[in-house]
């Protein structure tokens, strides 16, 4: 079977646009955390910080499986976020040598953007944010420095992303 390069350096250009929308999403997340978050402090701020943690995360992932499905290493890119952190953790982190740790912060976000989105209630304490779903059967808290931890495991593999895929763009151009 025949592939063009066109299609070839059109399948490239996908995980590569991920990545790049993921580093914008870090470096927003990194922004707002250490540059506005002193100078305003509000801690809505870290709720949008998490969002763009999150959604760097999710597209760095989306690189990764993608850059995996060019190079035929796993057959499909699964659509659902529960599949995709699962084939993200058996075939990409073994692959990669990264850190089981990504996902179960991946995880964790999840779990948090979720409970926000289902919560009855959300309020601030001192310097941490408390968001409370389902009657109080699910809290989750966050405060700065964890979000800070965040931003660092994330930038951590947005940057792995980075150099794996530079590594195979050398080839390409």
């Amino acid at each position: 079977m025949f592939i063009s390069l066109d299609i070839l350096v059109l399948l490239m250009e996908i995980f590569e646009q991920q990545l790049e929308e993921a580093k914008k999403a870090v470096k927003t997340a990194d922004h707002l955390a250490y540059i506005t978050y002193p100078i305003v402090l509000d801690n809505k701020l870290m709720l949008l910080i998490i969002e763009n943690i999150y959604s760097a995360l999710l597209k760095t992932m989306d690189s990764f499986l993608n850059y995996d499905k060019y190079y035929k290493r796993i057959p499909v890119v699964p659509e659902k976020i529960d599949e995709k952190i699962s084939v993200f953790r058996s075939e990409i982190c073994k692959r990669y040598n990264i850190s089981s740790d990504i996902v179960l912060m991946a995880k964790d976000l999840k779990t948090i953007t979720e409970t926000r989105k289902n919560s009855n209630m959300e309020f601030f304490r001192k310097n941490e944010i408390v968001i409370v779903a389902e009657e109080f059967t699910r809290v989750k808290t966050l405060n700065l420095k964890k979000v800070k931890d965040y931003i660092n495991a994330t930038k951590l593999l947005v940057n792995k992303a980075d150099s794996i895929i530079k590594n195979a763009r050398r080839f390409w151009r």
